[in-house]
């Protein structure tokens, strides 16, 4: 009897200090800490950090902002817009972006390394020199007196323009367009590898296309002589 009565007593100790008394039903169970609250009782996922893996667009260049004074000498221009002003230079530094509207240079454009350049309505005595750049737009009533060099780049389109010179696009990886120009030399156009569309060119010198991947497409392009890829076009 008296180990009966221990064992009641200690039961009841446990019941009173596990909090699972219930004064109608002993036998109730204890209500869990957090119940009724939301908590899940899973681990916490942390907000994204913002980074998705991708590569960034760069914002289009009609969002720039101007520049209304330019300096002389050769202009830097970092994510700017120049206007109708009149400079000696132009280089857009690796991964900048410029827009000229109705601007004239002296001298040359270069544009670097990731680099973009959009032209419209521009009147340029030298050339337009692209190496490694992300994108070159030649656009409107433009005129270059010397050449258009783009080479190992991205894209490039160039509609509606007078080119003294030449037309040379080589070793680039994305779409290329190439659309009513007046090209007072040549046009070269070689081992690219993003498409090249070729229409409505008056070309004075030779149309030479070669080892392009896709070959070009298009038509409507006259030139002294046209060669390879280019024959047809």
């Amino acid at each position: 009897m008296r180990i009966e009565h221990g064992l009641i007593a200690l039961s009841c100790a446990l019941l009173v200090a596990c909090g699972g008394g219930d004064d109608d039903n002993p036998s109730a169970p204890a209500t869990p800490p957090g119940a009724g609250t939301g908590d899940t009782g899973g681990t916490t996922t942390p907000p994204p950090t913002g980074g998705t893996g991708g590569t960034t667009t760069p914002p289009p260049t009609t969002q720039l902002p101007v520049d209304p004074a330019p300096t002389g000498g050769t202009y830097q221009c970092r994510n700017a817009t120049l206007l109708a002003v009149r400079i000696d230079n132009l280089e857009v530094p690796a991964g900048f972006q410029c827009a000229l509207r109705g601007t004239q240079l002296i001298g040359t454009a270069k544009v670097n390394q990731g680099a973009l350049l959009d032209a419209q309505d521009v009147r340029m005595n030298g050339n337009i020199q692209a190496q490694g750049a992300a994108h070159v737009t030649l656009v409107g009533s433009s005129w270059i007196g010397g050449s258009v060099q783009i080479e190992q780049g991205q894209s490039a389109s160039l509609t509606g323009a007078r080119i003294d010179g030449d037309i040379q696009l080589t070793d680039n990886r994305g779409a290329l367009s190439v659309e009513r120009n007046q090209v007072g030399q040549n046009v070269q156009i070689k081992q690219n590898l993003g498409g090249v569309s070729v229409n409505g060119n008056r070309v004075d010198g030779n149309l030479e296309c070669q080892a392009n991947q896709p070959a070009p497409t298009g038509g409507g392009n006259t030139a002294a002589l046209k060669t390879d890829q280019c024959r047809a076009l």
